[in-house]
């Protein structure tokens, strides 16, 4: 007895594709919240643009810091050009490259929780 199984390639990378944005979805508020842990504070706005500017599309998580001084500030730039300083009075975690650094220290965890999220767990 023979038995054929035809595979719909197709198909199947578009469940998937739906799983994983499904999931990024749902992780997506914690990781720019670990993301923002580091971010500079004074106003507040930078870090209020990264929950109205960020999105998940074709299946990856998008993060926007959407100010005219973030691309300065997550680079570390002063409007001199010299290193910037950061304050740490409303945010002491605050530093350049806020997302990479949560990234080193999240990223694994990130992960596991998608890994979870795509077998269908919670």
């Amino acid at each position: 007895m023979k038995v054929k199984i035809t595979l719909d390639r197709v198909a199947v990378r578009k469940k998937l594709e739906e799983k994983a944005e499904d999931a990024l979805e749902l992780m997506i508020d914690q990781v720019l919240k670990d993301c923002n842990d580091y971010a500079p504070k004074d106003t507040g706005d930078l870090i209020k643009s990264s929950y109205n500017f960020s999105e998940v599309t074709d299946s990856r998580m998008v993060m926007r810091w959407s100010t005219p001084y973030a691309r300065r500030l997550y680079y570390g730039i002063s409007p001199s050009g010299k290193p910037y300083k950061y304050s740490h009075d409303h945010n002491p975690n605050a530093t350049k490259m806020w997302a990479h650094k949560a990234s080193k220290q999240k990223g694994e965890q990130w992960r596991r929780r998608f890994q979870t999220l795509m077998k269908g767990g919670k």
